[in-house]
């Protein structure tokens, strides 16, 4: 990795609540100032309870800015590709008065056709001075929908979970997912899967809230599905602590963090394959078939089997110590920061 300098960093997140997108940005944050930069990182709309898990120090400042009140000079800015952050970027640089270079990171995945950022904010995103991708599979989606990646650089998402893998409790297999529950994380795919499992040896914990809760407690009740609730957690490490088998079963994902949190803590992934799931479970995980009617039976498979479940909690905990940490993520952008700070654009044009 080319070494790179203390530099002056803005770093933005639309919100930090309690998400996996937005503990990847506090931990990003936290370890870019850990290794000597100067850190400003900018909430664009309402904070939220990860607020607190910010580092303390000068380099980091907590505060909310708008686009009215811009932070201290930056070398670069570092966004997403959401609408608002995008255009801070360009406000940012309209008033910054000297070279501003900006770092697009996108954490969306494209469709299977047509485009995933359209109009305005795709030309938008082509003036940036690089744009990261999450995988190698990441970048060549980004490359064939939109045209934005001409030389993929890969900023994998990390995690600072390190558990320990740990024996396994006698009684049910405990089955779990952890996320927002809107109609995109699937969860109503899942209850449905669990329905067709037979009673007994098994329990379903579901982690978060969002507006498809009562629609899900309904779904649940009426195919007599068990659901422990627990609503929004800002402790995942104690939530997948009570975990054997976590579930992604989403319609659409990218790299999801509590995949990574789930195989650092040595928990079974299960997941739909969608986005960089694929990549990432590959020997690691069980990958769920494209069509939910088949769930039901590879669910059942993994439940009835305590030595595959510990087979791939040991290799998901040995791959995201070596691949997925969270020094390989600080090392992922400051390899990219070196390329922006020398002028080398890896955008397509």
């Amino acid at each position: 990795m080319a070494s790179v300098g203390g530099l002056r960093l803005t770093l933005t997140s639309n919100t930090l609540q309690v998400g996996g997108a937005e503990r990847q940005r506090v931990l990003l944050a936290n370890g870019l100032a850990a290794r000597g930069h100067r850190v400003t990182f900018v909430v664009l709309q309402a904070a939220g309870p990860l607020a607190a898990d910010h580092a303390p120090g000068e380099r980091l400042d907590k505060a909310r800015a708008s686009f009215g009140r811009l932070p201290a000079p930056a070398d670069v800015v570092i966004t997403g590709c959401t609408n608002t952050e995008v255009a801070y970027a360009w406000t940012a640089r309209l008033r910054s008065p000297g070279r501003l270079r900006w770092v697009a990171v996108s954490h969306s995945w494209p469709p299977d056709e047509g485009h995933l950022y359209r109009g305005p904010l795709r030309v938008a995103l082509r003036r940036a001075d690089a744009l990261g991708a999450l995988t190698p599979g990441h970048a060549a989606r980004l490359r064939a929908a939109d045209g934005l990646v001409a030389s993929p650089h890969t900023v994998p998402n990390g995690t600072d979970l390190r558990a320990s893998l740990r024996p396994r409790p006698d009684g049910p297999v405990r089955v779990g997912c952890v996320g927002r529950l809107e109609a995109v994380k699937g969860v109503d795919r899942l209850i449905r899967a669990m329905a067709e499992l037979p009673p007994g040896g098994w329990s379903l914990d579901v982690y978060g809230d969002g507006s498809e809760r009562a629609a899900l407690e309904r779904l649940a009740a009426e195919l007599a599905v068990e659901v422990t609730w627990h609503g929004w957690t800002s402790d995942i490490p104690a939530a997948l602590s009570r975990l054997d088998v976590l579930v992604i079963p989403s319609r659409s994902e990218a790299l999801p963090m509590v995949a990574l949190e789930a195989m650092a803590s040595g928990v079974a992934v299960a997941a739909a394959p969608v986005g960089a799931m694929p990549e990432l479970l590959a020997g690691t995980g069980l990958l769920l078939d494209a069509d939910p009617a088949r769930w039901p039976e590879q669910l059942h498979t993994l439940i009835q089997d305590r030595v595959e479940q510990d087979r791939l909690a040991t290799a998901g905990h040995g791959l995201v110590e070596e691949r997925w940490g969270l020094e390989t993520m600080l090392d992922g952008y400051e390899s990219l920061l070196s390329s922006v700070v020398r002028g080398e654009n890896t955008v397509g044009t």
